[in-house]
């Protein structure tokens, strides 16, 4: 980590680059009691236009204070500490009725919507609400969500079409609510959230998150007292546990805006890329970025975007958004935008994907495969293969790493792999990362070895994805397929420019330092295993596509 950049982190502790406008005039705003089902009621913060119009509604729910609004101060502006820690990719604006990660009503109530905020069953102001301990993810605030939706829809003010709109926990808490049917849900905006708990947050590849997890785990359990953490951490497999905060994502037909980062791989990624895949709404788009999730997020084409949505699906207006193309894909040569490639059809990895291998050799990843002998590494160490572009070449979508590995002393492994880029000059490009890590590789997966075991088989030639509901422990000099899924991804590497795959036993950024908040437990022994280039018939290979 360059001293320049941990100044910048530590400057930006004190002073992050975010403007805090005030409320327009023309909005009121007023804390309402929505009934439930149950005879409870759960507290929200309603803007509304001054006139006596009826609106479309936008709703965000979430369990992060719908009281907890920035402020400008004349030294230092009062900010959720969240904006202060992780680092953003470039300036953030939104208005002082903006709370964590939601919608601003600054933005929509102008554009002629009622914005409802509301803290979900058991949370701050809606603590009255909790007859029982209140859940993340789970089926009771799937039904709160619902029955608001249902209130706003037959409010005075209301025009009873309903959108929903968010990042991050504000994206989750859509999807069950979704599967719900709600008949006033005209449409939904999941920008950025995980969708399988185990898959894509707390265990990616089977491998314990001991970074942003245990942060947030922690702090939802000091709110409401469920310990989440402790939950993630003693349940090893994907049991019962993690299997209910998932959803059939199949029965969501309603429009969707998903929004799946580039950069966001240790916590949001994979999720975007599975709900936008499996929901069955025939009316859907997929944004993508390599940005910081705000800043994009308040940005203004993302806004101009999100309204133009909004307004033909809530408002039914004639406005173009049918003919929008379904699949908008950023192109990154550096940390910054390169250019954009707009696709008809709703389908991500596009159809026109390229599929190649890279062979796993010591003369590096090369286009066939090859005898070679067996490379023995040291878990702390990295093992390193590299492949010279000769044409521009853009990379794009999901990877997929197989791999032939043994151990003569280890019984398990934690396995991390990577890919970075390297100029022609053979100096390392950083690229935006999670969590606003500004010095990320272009993309990374993990897997633990004992939970190996793959589905008996597969519609994409890229998915690796496992049940993760078996442990199989390695025996002395046994050889065994790895398989590892790394993000999806869309890079330029122009002609002399170089793709370096690392793997190793540890999370590949540096860790306790103010570079990065992500972790993951690395392997607990330390020890040597080999990478074999062939078993039998198979090889050990890089799958990618590449993009014209």
């Amino acid at each position: 980590m360059s001293f320049g950049y941990a100044l910048d982190r530590i400057s930006h502790i004190f002073h992050p680059d975010v403007e805090i406008t005030p409320l327009p005039s023309g909005i009121t705003m007023k804390e309402v009691e929505i009934p439930m089902r149950d005879g409870q009621q759960l507290k929200a913060n309603l803007f509304l236009p001054e006139n006596p119009e009826k609106h479309s509604v936008v709703i965000c729910a979430h369990p992060y204070s719908k009281d907890i609004l920035p402020k400008k101060g004349f030294l230092m502006n009062t900010l959720p500490i969240q904006y202060r820690v992780i680092r953003m990719s470039g300036k953030v604006s939104f208005s002082e009725g903006t709370s964590w990660e939601a919608p601003d009503p600054a933005f929509w109530v102008p554009n002629g919507y009622a914005v409802i905020n509301i803290d979900l069953r058991g949370f701050f102001r809606s603590t009255d609400a909790a007859k029982e301990k209140p859940s993340i993810i789970s089926d009771q605030e799937a039904e709160d969500y619902y029955d608001a939706i249902q209130w706003a829809a037959v409010q005075p003010w209301s025009d009873g079409n309903v959108g929903l709109c968010g990042v991050s926990y504000l994206c989750i808490s859509q999807y069950k609510v979704a599967v719900l049917g709600p008949p006033n849900l005209k449409a939904i905006i999941p920008w950025e959230g995980f969708s399988d708990l185990y898959k894509d947050a707390a265990r990616p590849g089977g491998i314990k998150d001991q970074g942003f997890m245990k942060l947030w785990g922690e702090s939802q359990a000091d709110v409401h007292k469920e310990p989440l953490y402790e939950a993630m951490t003693t349940n090893e497999l994907r049991n019962e546990f993690y299997i209910s905060k998932v959803c059939n994502f199949k029965k969501i037909t309603v429009p969707a805006l998903v929004c799946m980062s580039y950069s966001d791989h240790g916590l949001h990624t994979q999720g975007s890329l599975r709900f936008f895949r499996e929901i069955s709404s025939k009316q859907k788009w997929l944004y993508t970025h390599r940005d910081g999730k705000w800043t994009r997020f308040y940005s203004e084409e993302a806004k101009a975007l999100q309204l133009k949505f909004f307004n033909h699906f809530l408002k039914g207006k004639d406005n173009g958004m049918e003919s929008v193309p379904k699949v908008h894909i950023e192109v990154n040569d550096t940390a910054h935008q390169f250019k954009v490639l707009e696709f008809q059809d709703p389908v991500y990895p596009v159809a026109s994907t390229k599929w190649s291998k890279l062979f796993l050799t010591g003369n590096g990843l090369v286009a066939a495969p090859s005898d070679d002998i067996v490379k023995k590494h040291v878990l702390n160490e990295t093992a390193l293969f590299n492949h010279r572009f000769t044409n521009d070449t853009i990379v794009s979508g999901p990877m997929k790493l197989q791999l032939f590995v043994s151990s003569e002393t280890l019984k398990d492994m934690n396995l991390f792999a990577f890919v970075k880029k390297y100029d022609a000059n053979g100096t390392l490009v950083p690229f935006e990362g999670s969590l606003g890590y500004g010095l990320d590789v272009v993309t990374k997966g993990w897997q633990r070895v004992a939970v190996r075991k793959e589905y008996p088989s597969y519609t994409e030639e890229w998915d690796c994805d496992k049940p993760f509901d078996e442990i199989q422990l390695l025996s002395p000099n046994e050889i065994v397929k790895v398989t590892i899924s790394l993000l999806p991804s869309c890079t330029l590497f122009k002609t002399g420019e170089t793709m370096e795959l690392g793997v190793q036993g540890k999370w590949m950024n540096p860790v306790g330092k103010l570079a990065v908040i992500c972790d993951f437990e690395p392997t607990k022994e330390s020890g040597y295993y080999s990478i074999h280039a062939t078993h039998g018939d198979e090889h050990s290979f890089l799958f990618y596509g590449t993009l014209e």
